[in-house]
C-alpha cells in the first residue's frame, strides 16, 4: 500500500517545501512535484507489522520562501498491519509463504501449507491437511479433517479443529489445543500450555515446565521433563508426570469415586517433589480409615494389582467421594 502526502501551501506568500536535514525514513520518496510517497513494504518496520498492529512513522520538513526557513514541521503516517493473503482451491494444494507475515488458507482438499518466516496465520479448511508454521509466532488451525500441525520455531498457537489430529508445538512456549476428535498432542520444547479437550486424547507437555490438560474423554496425559502441572480432566485418565517435581490437580467434579472410574497416576514419587492438589473447598487429613469426619484421605495398597488406592471422604459420610489410583506401593503422599 502506498501513502501519499502533499504539502500544504501557505496563504499569502508562495512557499516551497523542502526536506529538513534529518535521517531518511525508509520507504519515503520526495517527488519532483512536491509530494511525498511512503511505501510501507519498503520500510522494514512497517513491513513487519502483523495483522491488527499499528505503526507510526514520521519525517520532518521545513518551508522556505527564499529568505528564511520556517520552524520544522513533523508529518506522521499511520500504518495498519495486514498479512499477505494466499488461498488454495478445491485441489490438494502445496502453498509456502515468504518472509512477510502471511495469511494462508487451504480451503478444500488435502493441503500442505507452510508459513515459512514471519508471524503467520495458517488455516487448513476441509480435508486432511499438513500445516507447518516455520519461523515466527504463528497461529495454525487445522479446520475439518485429520490434520497434522507443526508449530516450528517461535511461540505458536495451534488448534486442531474437527477430526483426529496430530499437533506438535515444537520450539517455543506454545499453546496447543486439540479441540474435537481423538488427538495426539506434544508441546515440544518450552513452557507450553497443551489441552486435549473433547475426545480420547494423548497429550504430552514435552520438555519444559508445562500446563497439561486432558479435557473430556479417557485420556493419556503426560508431563514429560520439567516441573509440570497436570490436569486429567473428565473421564478415566492415565496420568504420568515424568521427570521433575510435578503437580497433579483434581477438581471435585472430575474424579471418579470408584476404582472402576478412577484416574491412575503411573509414576507418583513423593521424594521427587510430586504433589497432589485437590482444587476443592475442603482441607484433607491422611488417616488410616474413615471415621466420619469431613476431609479425610486413606491409602490402601492392593498387592494383587500393585496399586495404591487413594480415597477421599469430602463430607464425612464415611463413603469415598473421590478415588485416585497410584501405581505401586505408595505409603504417603504430598497433598495440598
Amino acid at each position: 500500500r502506498l501513502v501519499n502526502a502533499t504539502p500544504p501551501k501557505a496563504i499569502g506568500d508562495e512557499r516551497q517545501f523542502v526536506r529538513a536535514p534529518v535521517a531518511e525514513l525508509a520507504g519515503l520518496t520526495f517527488n519532483a512535484d512536491g509530494t511525498w510517497t511512503f511505501d510501507p513494504n519498503a520500510n522494514p518496520e512497517a513491513n513487519a507489522l502483523n495483522r491488527g498492529e499499528i505503526g507510526f512513522f514520521s519525517f520532518t520538513v521545513v518551508a522556505n520562501d527564499g529568505q528564511a526557513d520556517s520552524a520544522p514541521q513533523t508529518i506522521t503516517i499511520t500504518v495498519f498491519g495486514e498479512n499477505e493473503q494466499i488461498s488454495g482451491d478445491v485441489g490438494n494444494n502445496v502453498i509456502t509463504g515468504d518472509s512477510a507475515p502471511n495469511d494462508i488458507y487451504g480451503l478444500d482438499g488435502n493441503d500442505t501449507l507452510n508459513g515459512a518466516d514471519g508471524n503467520d496465520f495458517v488455516f487448513g479448511g476441509n480435508g486432511s491437511d499438513t500445516l507447518n508454521g516455520g519461523q515466527g509466532n504463528d497461529e495454525l488451525n487445522g479446520g475439518a479433517g485429520a490434520d497434522k500441525l507443526y508449530g516450528g520455531a517461535g511461540s505458536d498457537t495451534l488448534f486442531g479443529g474437527e477430526g483426529n489430529d496430530t499437533l506438535r508445538g515444537e520450539d517455543g512456549d506454545d499453546f496447543v489445543y486439540g479441540d474435537n476428535g481423538n488427538d495426539t498432542i506434544d508441546g515440544g520444547l518450552g513452557n507450553d500450555d497443551v489441552r486435549g479437550d473433547d475426545g480420547n486424547d494423548v497429550v504430552k507437555g514435552g520438555a519444559g515446565d508445562d500446563q497439561v490438560h486432558g479435557g473430556w474423554g479417557d485420556d493419556i496425559v503426560a508431563g514429560d521433563a520439567g516441573n509440570d502441572t497436570i490436569y486429567g480432566g473428565m473421564g478415566k485418565d492415565s496420568i504420568t508426570g515424568g521427570a521433575g517435581a510435578d503437580t497433579f490437580v483434581f477438581f471435585a467434579n472430575e474424579t471418579g469415586n470408584t476404582v472402576a472410574t478412577a484416574d491412575t497416576i503411573t509414576d507418583y514419587k513423593a521424594a521427587q517433589g510430586d504433589v497432589i492438589q485437590f482444587a476443592m473447598d475442603v482441607s484433607f487429613t491422611q488417616v488410616a480409615e474413615f471415621t466420619g469426619s469431613a476431609g479425610q484421605l486413606t491409602l490402601q495398597y492392593d498387592s494383587v494389582s500393585n496399586v495404591t488406592v487413594l480415597s477421599g471422604d469430602v463430607d464425612g459420610d464415611m463413603t469415598a467421594d473421590l478415588v485416585i489410583l497410584l501405581s505401586g506401593n505408595i505409603p504417603t503422599v504430598n497433598f495440598v
